[in-house]
């Protein structure tokens, strides 16, 4: 309440700053040890109106403070580090040389854990290794559950990720171990018990996510398969979230799909109430799967149609939308040289339908991008299906689309791929109808035209994403919103694709 309160008093009035700046240099200037707590809690709220010299002085000053702790003082220590690792790096530079240091494990946790922080947070890899900060971190984490271990692992591994992947191993098996050590565990509170268990998860998938060598994705697999099994098998919803995503980026990282029937058990069970967790798992098996793996997907996207007979309506739009995302993917991922024994055909036929009679309004049906990119990648690898359910009137289809493309609607490089896939193939099967061919490169040469733009404009949006300070980027408000821009982390099927090449080879030899 106190610093609420200085804070909304030195915004309304910037005169106060400098009176409280010197009661700081006062304090410190007393040895006064209770009443330095009060210059730490002050200097937080009002070293960014310091000049950088007047700063160095008081830094100078605490790090003299610090030097002299020792016995009853270490509380004090740890406020003097903890005050340290929360001033931006920017504006204070700290030598920890000169700071009385140590993470030897025997010394009072509070400090040790202040210790590690400042090692963390303020260490350019000269203090300590982070390998052996990491081991001190686990070593803590074995014997004592606090969820501020397991954030300093996060922050740990993003920073430092070359010199600890190569431990990347040891580490996930550790903190495999003490997942599921901590979830057998029956003396800790159940709120408690949680917390632990989704820090451990978070430290996972932060040490999976910065791993990238095929061979150690496989051999973490491997290790966290207990734990996968774990959660799936006895439907702990409370981690669903975060192991999909854990066994995504082991799927993604390896190009191996990972532990498929599992998540098929679990949609089964439960996946109708949390189906958006699993839509991105599902696109990865199809881009990165088997035809065998690529099919147990088709067949439970099957399975769910079966499981409503009558269909669905508009009020389930987004789950219309999480089947209709997958199922472009399996349209995609089909070869002409594989044979499901008409698998995706029939499921394909199915959702175009699904999709339709779910729409209210037809024509909101014909204007819908959801509509496209299926009727778009129905064009690239299954035309008789869409000739089959729509007739044979291309020239009212193509119209329809020209006008999501001139209305700015069909604009991110995903769908413009899609829509440059499926184009291809209605000119190269329109040899006999000159008209349907001269309107679909048209529509060709309009999806050409826009994909510079959609690539400096995704490029723009990802540089957007990782500004801290958004309002530095000009233009923010033309931005599509962020919803059209799943294709910014999205896995697909178009990425083996070589859509550009494609179009070179026809162009050329249209030529």
């Amino acid at each position: 309440a106190g610093s609420i309160f200085i804070t909304k008093l030195i915004r309304a009035n910037a005169e106060i700053v400098n009176p409280l700046i010197s009661l700081c240099e006062q304090i410190l200037n007393s040895d006064d040890k209770k009443s330095i707590v009060c210059a730490l809690n002050l200097l937080k709220l009002t070293y960014s109106y310091m000049s950088s010299q007047n700063l160095e002085l008081i830094v100078t000053r605490i790090i003299a403070i610090a030097s002299r702790t020792s016995g009853d003082d270490l509380w004090l220590r740890c406020l003097i580090f903890d005050f340290f690792s929360n001033i931006n790096n920017e504006d204070v530079q700290v030598d920890l040389n000169s700071l009385p240091v140590s993470l030897d494990l025997k010394q009072p946790l509070p400090l040790l854990i202040a210790s590690l922080k400042l090692v963390i947070i303020k260490s350019n890899c000269q203090m300590a290794d982070p390998v052996q900060v990491m081991q001190i971190l686990l070593s803590v984490s074995e014997s004592e559950n606090l969820e501020i271990t397991n954030d300093l692992i996060d922050v740990l591994v993003e920073k430092y990720p070359d010199q600890l992947v190569p431990y990347s191993t040891e580490l996930v098996t550790n903190l495999s171990t003490s997942f599921m050590k901590t979830l057998e565990d029956s003396y800790n509170e159940e709120n408690d018990k949680e917390n632990i268990l989704l820090g451990i998860l978070n430290n996972i998938l932060t040490i999976v996510m910065s791993t990238n060598d095929k061979n150690t994705i496989l051999k973490l697999n491997d290790i966290l398969s207990p734990i996968i099994s774990s959660i799936m098998d006895n439907a702990l919803l409370d981690f669903l979230e975060l192991t999909i995503e854990l066994v995504e980026e082991l799927t993604n990282r390896s190009e191996n799909v990972s532990h498929l029937d599992e998540v098929i058990n679990s949609f089964k069970n439960f996946g109708f109430d949390y189906y958006e967790y699993y839509e991105s798992y599902f696109v990865s098996c199809y881009c990165y799967g088997n035809l065998e793996e690529r099919s147990s997907v088709t067949n439970l996207i099957k399975w769910i149609l079966s499981e409503n007979p009558y269909g669905y309506e508009s009020d389930d739009s987004e789950f219309i939308s999480f089947l209709s995302n997958i199922v472009v993917e399996m349209v995609l991922s089909c070869s002409e040289n594989e044979n499901d024994g008409g698998l995706s055909d029939e499921v394909f036929n199915k959702i175009l339908q699904m999709i339709y009679n779910s729409a209210e309004d037809k024509q909101e049906f014909w204007e819908s991008k959801t509509t496209f990119r299926c009727i778009m990648s129905g064009f690239y690898r299954k035309p008789m299906i869409i000739m089959e359910l729509f007739g044979d009137n291309v020239h009212e289809i193509l119209a329809r689309f020209e006008r999501l493309i001139d209305e700015s609607v069909w604009c991110t490089v995903y769908d413009l791929k899609v829509g440059i896939l499926g184009l291809l193939q209605i000119v190269k099967g329109s040899q006999e109808y000159q008209s349907i061919r001269a309107q679909s490169m048209n529509l060709l040469t309009k999806l050409c035209d826009r994909v510079n733009d959609a690539i400096d404009h995704r490029d723009q949006l990802i540089k957007y994403s990782f500004d801290e300070n958004k309002d530095s980027l000009e233009d923010t408000n033309n931005f599509v919103p962020d919803e059209e821009f799943d294709e910014l982390s999205k896995v697909t099927v178009l990425n083996k694709v070589d859509v550009f090449g494609d179009l070179k080879v026809f162009l050329e030899n249209e030529i």
